[in-house]
């Protein structure tokens, strides 16, 4: 299972994105897997407005989602005061890639990946959270652990843009949709029982 997180972040590397000369950055995250559970990598990193937040999903293992939550309610889509639903959500999703642009940084964003039991076991992520203390990524995921996939299963929706802080401009789209990306596979090596496409 290592070789699944191994392979992400060595995929992100090598996928050729160029961000030099432009004004805001490009910040990569994908889901991982540090050999016993699921995870994003990176799962917390500071961003300004303006940064692109690109998420990758591998087309390996489980689905994920990337869908924007809260500090105290870490596994439960983010809510208003009414229930209604106010935060991003990519959708369950496999073998394709979703760009947020941050649109406010002064405020913390918790996301989680809303697959079966995977917020649970530690599947969470913050931008902009307070280094240690309340509201600290550390705080956060502790918080999600504590819940070890008892977390009230959140049914699958179709994507939503717009959330508090960070937006997107459309749905995940296919790998092959992006023109700018290139990937190398040397020294890849499939993980047993996984078929990996390119």
């Amino acid at each position: 299972m290592f070789l699944r997180l191994a392979f992400s972040v060595s995929l992100l590397l090598s996928a050729g994105l160029n961000t030099a000369g432009a004004e805001s950055q490009t910040v990569n995250v994908a889901p991982g897997n540090n050999g016993t559970e699921p995870l994003f990598v990176p799962a917390h990193f500071d961003a300004s407005n303006g940064t692109s937040v690109l998420i990758y999903f591998p087309n390996v293992g489980p689905y994920h989602s990337f869908t924007q939550s809260s500090f105290d309610k870490p596994c439960t889509p983010l809510q208003d005061s009414e229930n209604v639903t106010i935060g991003f959500d990519s959708g369950l999703t496999s073998a394709t890639e979703w760009e947020l642009t941050i649109t406010n940084a002064t405020i913390p964003i918790y996301f989680f990946s809303k697959g079966p039991n995977q917020c649970g076991q530690g599947m969470v992520g913050a931008i902009n959270a307070p280094q240690n203390g309340t509201g600290s990524y550390d705080e956060f995921y502790a918080a999600a652990v504590k819940l070890n996939g008892t977390a009230i299963t959140v049914p699958d929706t179709t994507p939503i843009l717009t959330g508090v802080g960070a937006a997107a401009t459309g749905p995940p789209r296919g790998l092959g949709e992006r023109s700018d990306l290139q990937f190398s596979v040397e020294g890849f090596m499939p993980l047993e029982g996984y078929v990996t496409s390119f």
